[in-house]
């Protein structure tokens, strides 16, 4: 099986869930090559539909669909964004962090401690996309099918703009997702050693 490897740039947002930080990492493509120090408010990113979107922009507007499966408590630590020059390679070079605080999460449900949530995606490519996200307010066990829908739950509400035209997250094998494929969760080892341990 091949191995994937991230970029050609790509997001880390840590946050924060009851005293135990984690990171969300997504790729995305930046137009021009924007150099160490450049404002992610000046930073154009490639979009599904054709167009570009301000990085900063882009970052925000993915955490506004994703805060509603994070309870209140959770908040977000920090972004940074990276470049990875060399195609095959995990080697990086930091380009910038973004200045704006971003809000906590809104879900009045309970954290679910040590759970993994998995959003899966269809590409472009034939590869698959993965949102991987930890201790939300999500209670699933097991691997669901998931649909796109922008007016319906907050996970088909991620997946409807993820595919959509505004949409500019890659996968590893540097395409976009076209479809939505499954949802599934369970209990994370690592975030449960680093619980319980």
């Amino acid at each position: 099986m091949p191995i994937n490897y991230p970029g050609p740039y790509a997001f880390e947002l840590f946050y924060i869930v009851t005293g135990l930080q984690h990171t969300f990492n997504v790729n995305c493509a930046a137009v021009g090559s924007p150099t160490p120090g450049t404002s992610l408010t000046t930073i154009d990113l490639q979009t599904i539909g054709g167009s570009t979107v301000k990085a900063d922009t882009a970052i925000s507007t993915l955490w506004g669909h994703i805060r509603p499966i994070f309870n209140t408590g959770v908040t977000v630590a920090g972004v940074n964004f990276w470049k990875y020059p060399t195609p095959g390679s995990k080697a990086r070079i930091f380009i910038s962090a973004l200045s704006a605080s971003l809000p906590a999460g809104s879900s009045g449900g309970a954290t679910n401690p040590s759970h993994g949530l998995t959003m899966s995606f269809r590409t472009a490519l034939g590869g698959i996309l993965k949102l991987e996200l930890l201790e939300t307010v999500n209670t699933q066990q097991t691997i669901t099918t998931l649909a796109a829908n922008a007016a319906g739950t907050a996970y088909e509400r991620i997946a409807a703009y993820a595919i959509s035209t505004a949409g500019w997250m890659l996968a590893a094998d540097d395409s976009f997702p076209i479809a939505p494929y499954h949802l599934s969760g369970g209990q994370d080892e690592a975030t449960f050693k680093a619980r319980n341990r």
